[in-house]
């Protein structure tokens, strides 16, 4: 499920805390001196009353949520919730502090915006995500908003009611969606599942964002659990979290409403107390808080739970004490590490290390790094003497034996560099919504190119991408035939795969195969539909693409007369060609595939892959259907002889819409036999409609070499 695009978890709450949990209050009451242990929470959902008057001041009646998690910990607007229902549909009521709002034209996620996901019951696929910017743009009388849709066999969508109003003190909107939406629809007494996450935006600073989804066991994506009921629980005044404190300690952070300061807190576990404290002001946005640090030999134990009480009150939801050996290994291999520069001159290679090194040091502990360098042909060297790509593989070891390898690329320039001494000169064509005649980028290229050349010096500074540009740039000149029309990642990539060949560390991809119905019942060939999955379903758990793509419409039953392959790929990666092929091969020598009607297709980042894997191996494959991908014009001549299905969302802004348009305006002056199916309106999405398309696998059986 892909909840909430476009939220980037912020590094110590999706690294580090992993775990967060809010929790009801119940009216206040004096707190004894020591209070009772409190019993072990019933995994109780939340309960949200039954409305009878929808159209009515219904929020008043409502259950009250009065904090929210600040899940990136940046200032941004107070958010309060409401939640109800009604026997026709579920209501939710967000009112905001915020008076300053931005919206953007083609994405409303990418300003200020309400955000929720609900599905008919926990754990279901029947999900449904909604999307609204609480402003309005010139010329747009009504809020922006969209759907991202999860539901499997569901009945169309029916467009929620949505009223937003506005006033000095911020903005309140209030959302009515039918239960119609959904193929079972909720009845009284049934738990469904939800998540909101409330944005701040502030124009060019990061978006802060405020969340509602307190339960979650294992990590940031999963859903509340939230009952249809009679009556509203009390009214949720905190929530508690756990965060790391040093690399191997934990402690509790609580935050509350402002009038909770003075409240007692108590953490427990197995009805002993770990750590008292008191909720006191000045916390974050003006909430109140309490920080309590928990015993050393809790971190240690697995899977060990606290509880925490305020002013004698126990919040419902347990928290677990998160595997610090398991996050301070995320952060070895997930935290930014930088060569200073990547880009440079001379014989010794450059220092290597993480980007935020004292951070590395509170959170991970005392480290060593062992460096291993490569030149452009693969061959371990200890000095720099060529000009061109190299590549550094860093081993990082804790001082208590956690391990993890990282790569970096590196480029040497042939002479003495320094990016200060040395401008850019760059052209420019300024976009038409600009207003700006294409001479006037002519007459001001100085302007231009000192602009851009500071962001590129930059990078070629402190970011490894410009080594990365560098690298693929030497390699295009060094062997066109090979390299040119293809994206600088790409050949960074493929060049990193070959060196892991070498020395014997290739991996392979999982995958699902899927045989046609009557395979068994002759011996003939069958043609072959190879399907990659966007970034939202990488990882190690096949589950996540068992009902993506072609194989997701197979197993809603529409059987399909093609062997069906569908890999994952691993967490923090990308597709690579050569392991892509070795997979094919594979399946080849499994199965009775037809080589003449190998058929390739993929979503975003599978668009991506799908273009990539094709212009490397243009002779392997039938014909091709990216969705919502892109790559680089210049792959047109690489692809001349591909019949080609492209697809794409008209207002796409993650993945722009130009790049698919940008490369079949290359395929047709090429003379390709290509196709473009544009879906008007629609963002970074559509896939479940391109997929759904019995013309899609009509028009591949149509194809063969």
């Amino acid at each position: 499920m892909r909840l909430f695009p476009g939220i980037a978890f912020p590094f110590f709450l999706a690294a580090l805390l992993g775990l967060v949990s809010c929790g009801q209050e119940a009216p206040p009451a004096v707190a004894p001196s020591a209070p009772p242990a409190p019993a072990a929470p019933a995994d109780k959902p939340v309960q949200i009353p039954q409305i009878t008057d929808a159209g009515g001041d219904w929020a008043k009646q409502a259950h009250q949520v009065l904090i929210l998690n600040p899940v990136d910990n940046t200032p941004g607007a107070k958010v309060e919730l409401a939640l109800a229902w009604t026997p026709s549909a579920f209501l939710l009521q967000v009112h905001t502090d915020d008076v300053t709002l931005f919206e953007t034209p083609t994405d409303p996620w990418t300003g200020d915006a309400v955000g929720f996901n609900i599905a008919s019951s926990p754990g279901s696929d029947d999900a449904l995500g909604f999307v609204c910017a609480p402003n309005r743009l010139p010329g747009n009388p009504q809020p922006a908003w969209r759907f991202e849709d999860q539901r499997t066999d569901a009945p169309k969508a029916i467009a929620p009611t949505v009223q937003v109003t506005h006033d000095d003190k911020g903005y309140t909107m209030t959302v009515s969606l039918p239960w119609a939406n959904f193929k079972h629809v909720p009845r009284p007494g049934e738990v469904i599942a939800l998540q909101v996450c409330v944005n701040d935006a502030k124009g060019a600073d990061p978006l802060s964002h405020r969340t509602w989804f307190p339960t979650l066991a294992n990590g940031p994506l999963n859903m509340e659990r939230v009952q249809l009921a009679a009556q509203a629980d009390p009214p949720e005044t905190a929530l508690a979290r756990i965060h790391p404190k040093g690399f191997h300690n934990v402690a509790v952070e609580v935050l509350g409403v402002p009038e909770s300061a003075g409240k007692a807190v108590v953490v427990w576990s197995g009805g002993n107390q770990l750590a008292s404290g008191t909720l006191t002001t000045g916390g974050f946005d003006g909430d109140s808080t309490a920080d309590l640090a928990l015993p050393p030999e809790l971190a240690a134990q697995k899977d060990a739970v606290v509880q925490v009480t305020v002013d004698g009150q126990p919040l419902p939801t347990a928290l677990k004490v998160p595997d610090l050996a398991a996050t301070r290994l995320m952060l070895l291999k997930d935290h930014d590490i930088v060569a200073g520069p990547a880009i440079f001159s001379g014989n010794k290679f450059p220092p290597i290390h993480f980007r935020d090194s004292e951070l590395m040091d509170e959170a991970v502990g005392p480290y060593t790094m062992h460096l291993r360098f490569f030149d452009a042909n693969w061959n371990e060297v200890t000095s720099a003497t060529s000009p061109g790509r190299y590549g550094a593989r860093v081993e990082v070891r804790t001082d208590d034996g956690l391990t993890c390898t990282r790569e970096i690329t590196l480029f040497k320039t042939p002479g003495s560099y320094v990016a200060a001494k040395e401008p850019y000169a760059i052209t420019a064509k300024f976009p038409a919504s600009f207003g700006l005649p294409d001479d006037l980028a002519a007459q001001e290229q100085w302007n231009i190119s000192n602009s851009v050349g500071r962001s590129l010096e930059k990078i070629a500074r402190d970011d490894n991408d410009g080594a990365v540009l560098a690298a693929a740039l030497h390699d295009i000149q060094t062997d066109p035939a090979h390299c040119r029309g293809f994206e600088a990642w790409k050949i960074d990539s493929d060049w990193w795969t070959e060196l892991h060949k070498r020395l014997g560390e290739d991996q392979e991809y999982h995958y699902l195969t899927h045989l046609p119905d009557d395979y068994d019942k002759d011996q003939r060939a069958w043609p072959l539909i190879l399907f990659l999955h966007g970034s939202g379903e990488r990882g190690d758990d096949l589950a996540k693409v068992k009902n993506q793509g072609p194989l997701g419409y197979i197993n809603k039953g529409h059987p399909l007369p093609f062997i069906v392959i569908t890999p994952q790929c691993p967490a923090g990666t990308w597709w690579e060609t050569a392991r892509l092929a070795h997979l094919l091969d594979e399946v080849c020598a499994a199965n009775r595939v037809d080589p003449k009607r190998i058929y390739v297709t993929g979503l975003s980042m599978g668009g991506y892959g799908t273009l990539d894997l094709a212009g490397t191996y243009p002779d392997r494959f039938a014909a091709i259907a990216p969705d919502a991908g892109g790559e680089n014009p210049a792959l047109a001549g690489r692809l001349r002889k591909m019949p080609a299905w492209f697809f794409h969302g008209s207002e796409d802004t993650v993945v722009p819409t130009r790049y698919s348009l940008d490369l079949v305006a290359a395929l047709q002056k090429v003379g390709a036999p290509v196709k473009l199916t544009l879906y008007p309106g629609l963002g970074h999405g559509g896939w479940e409609t391109t997929y759904s398309n019995p013309e899609l696998y009509t028009w591949f059986l149509a194809h063969s070499k």
